[in-house]
């Protein structure tokens, strides 16, 4: 008699990059890490379509450019205000900020107001990136298990 063993098969991760030129390149090179196999970040480009996400889905990783472009809603400055409103909205969301680092206080602002990482996007590679995001979905998982 075989016995089965249980397979452990991780649920997938609901995610969005958040970014005004290179959204879909980003998403890309995060779905083609090795333990990202059933997640394929959404490419958002703009601050409305990025609010309606966060509205209408439960997101586990969201990765936001702090250089969102403003568009239609004034009241959205900037990606941390964006990071703010998600973590109002869903304040279990992971969220890695990406932006210029030679602003320390944006980086304090972003973890002040609940960023899982920030990354300078000026020196981010494809392999920091999946890092980054991998480490997150373990992290939120994590949570997620403890409760």
């Amino acid at each position: 008699m075989s016995s089965l063993t249980p397979v452990n098969i991780s649920p997938a991760i609901n995610s969005i990059v958040v970014a005004r030129h290179c959204a879909v390149e980003i998403s890309s090179v995060v779905a083609s890490g090795p333990s990202t196999a059933r997640c394929v970040p959404r490419a958002v480009t703009d601050a409305r379509s990025a609010l309606d996400c966060f509205k209408q889905e439960r997101l586990d990783v969201v990765i936001i450019d702090n250089d969102i472009p403003i568009g239609e809603l004034e009241a959205l400055r900037c990606g941390l205000h964006l990071l703010g409103e998600l973590k109002r909205l869903q304040p279990r969301a992971e969220v890695i900020m990406l932006a210029s680092c030679h602003s320390v206080a944006d980086v304090k602002i972003a973890l002040e107001r609940g960023a899982f990482m920030v990354i300078d996007k000026q020196t981010a590679s494809g392999s920091l990136l999946r890092f980054a995001f991998q480490r997150a979905v373990e992290y939120k998982r994590m949570r997620d298990r403890l409760g």
